[in-house]
């Protein structure tokens, strides 16, 4: 079975390998960590909150799977303005 949560890599099939596409890969995983958190893996990307983009959720197609610590979840919403009631 395909897991799309790990980082892989895989050799392309066809002519692509010898025009310089020889490996493929999915995006993977990501996990948002605060600013004080460090996590260092090769399993899937870490980003920390406040430097995380759109363009970081969304990598690889419609999106990717993310877990957020609870530093992160804090941070991000003091980013955003604060809590507020969503109706």
């Amino acid at each position: 079975m395909y897991d799309v949560s790990i980082k892989q890599k895989s050799v392309r099939a066809g002519k692509g390998k010898s025009r310089g596409r020889k490996y493929k890969s999915n995006a993977g995983m990501i996990f948002v960590v605060g600013k004080q958190e460090k996590l260092k893996t090769g399993l899937f990307d870490v980003k920390k909150a406040n430097e995380l983009s759109v363009v970081d959720l969304a990598k690889g197609g419609l999106g990717r799977v993310a877990i957020y610590t609870e530093d992160a979840i804090k941070e991000l919403e003091e980013r955003m303005g604060g809590k507020k009631k969503w109706i």
